[in-house]
This record gives structure tokens, C-alpha cells and sequence, in this order.
């Protein structure tokens, strides 16, 4: 690894992936949207797009999970792009996980239209009419949200996603209601929600949303899941963590 990167590692070492050393860093909201995104007894996802991938967290999860799909990365900023397409290469996924270099308002242009069964995004978080925008360049257009990123980031998800496919994000729960209100315009509607607290004790900071098309109604809020008991991962946490 170069000064500007460092290698980390997923599920307990079975991942292992470059990323900037400076800016956004994979969190803990990428495995846990990727184990989300897998639903027992069900056919499995053939084809898997992940929108705003970054280096390439949730979709790798996913391809190590899924044996057989196939696994699009869509990033636009052109060094996470590279990582990613390098990350699959490492892995030895090389031959069914590719990385493109799009910014998701132009995706369509670029990805065929219901070619995807399951369309996965952890977007960028931070409103820019809320907080402080982070200092670092890459950090800052990676975790903050302008006008309309957020209805392109579902409109890129809808126009990607086939007939009876589904949509999982990762999105901050302060603004849980802005993504659904975009994503029932694109006619989506949620089914699955699931809320991710940093501690057992603390308010959610991340909403975990599984959406299709089809009729209102009929929404699941699963339980909540709790990164850490005190200073300890809750057994769920490091079971999800450490890919068990």
C-alpha cells in the first residue's frame, strides 16, 4: 500500500480491499446493508448492481455471498472506481464483478434499463442543509447529499431494476422520510425496514430500507439491531461483522 492507501478487511479477513487512507472509510453500514440485502429462502439475485459503490464494501460482500450473480459497481469519482475494479480483481472476482466509472445522475445512459434483480446503494448521508460538511474533498462529496442526489440515486435504482426486483439502501434516519417519499414518486414502495443503533442505548443513526415496486402497504419494521452493548459488539453485530 501506497501512503494515500491503506488494506483493510471484511467479514473477518474473507474480504480483503484497498481504500483511500484519507476520507470516506467503509463502515460498519456496509456489511450490515449487504446481510440486509440477503433474504433466506428466496431464489438468490442473479444480477446485482450497487450505485455509489466507493471501493467497492457492499457490492463485495454480496458477490463473496452470492456465488453465482454477476455484480455491477458504479462509482463516479475515477481513484474509488479503480480500487473497486482492483478490490474484485484481488478477491478473484475478476470474471463477474465490474466497476464502471458514472456519476449515478447519468447511470441510465450508461446501464441496461431492468437488467439488474437487486439494486443496492449506501448514498451519500449528510444533507448540506444540515451539520458541517466535512473537510476532505473525497470525504465530503462521498457522505453529502445536494439537491435532487437523492431522487437520482432512486431514479438510477428504478430505471436499473427488473420485474419483481428490489432496492436495499443503507440511508441516515434523520432523513428516512425524504428517501421514501423518493421512492414512492418512482414507484417504489418499502416493505422492509430495519433500524441500526451505534448503541443499545442510543437513538438509530441508520435506516435500512428494502423497497419494489407494487402496491402500498404491507411494510415489515424488523427489530432493531445494535452495533455495541457498552464497549462490546452485540452477538447479532459481530456475527453480521465477521460474516457468520
Amino acid at each position: 500500500m501506497t501512503d494515500d492507501l491503506t488494506r483493510d478487511a471484511l467479514l473477518g479477513g474473507r474480504i480483503t480491499y484497498a481504500q483511500p487512507r484519507r476520507g470516506y472509510r467503509v463502515g460498519h453500514e456496509a456489511p450490515m446493508l449487504a446481510s440486509f440485502a440477503l433474504l433466506p429462502d428466496t431464489r438468490p439475485p442473479r444480477r446485482v448492481l450497487d450505485l455509489g459503490a466507493g471501493a467497492g464494501a457492499v457490492g463485495l460482500c454480496l458477490a463473496r455471498a452470492l456465488v453465482a450473480a454477476r455484480v455491477t459497481l458504479v462509482e463516479r469519482e475515477p481513484l474509488a472506481a479503480r480500487l473497486a475494479a482492483e478490490n474484485a480483481r484481488d478477491n478473484g472476482w475478476a470474471d463477474r464483478v465490474e466497476a464502471l466509472t458514472v456519476d449515478v445522475a447519468h447511470a441510465a445512459e450508461a446501464l441496461p434499463r431492468g437488467g439488474f434483480d437487486l439494486v443496492v446503494s449506501n448514498p451519500p448521508w449528510f444533507e448540506l442543509s444540515r451539520g458541517t460538511a466535512p473537510d476532505e474533498p473525497r470525504r465530503r462529496a462521498a457522505r453529502m447529499i445536494g439537491p435532487g442526489v437523492a431522487r437520482a440515486f432512486v431514479l438510477a435504482a428504478r430505471h436499473a431494476l427488473g420485474r419483481g426486483g428490489r432496492v436495499c439502501l443503507a440511508v441516515p434516519s434523520q432523513s428516512l422520510t425524504t428517501w421514501l417519499d423518493e421512492l414512492s414518486r418512482a414507484g417504489l414502495v418499502a416493505k422492509r425496514l430495519r433500524l441500526i443503533h451505534p448503541r443499545v442505548e442510543e437513538p438509530a443513526n441508520v435506516a435500512l430500507v428494502d423497497a419494489r415496486a407494487g402496491r402500498t402497504g404491507g411494510l415489515i419494521v424488523e427489530p432493531p439491531l445494535a452495533v455495541r452493548r457498552c464497549a462490546d459488539y452485540t452477538d447479532e453485530a459481530r456475527r453480521i461483522l465477521w460474516g457468520e
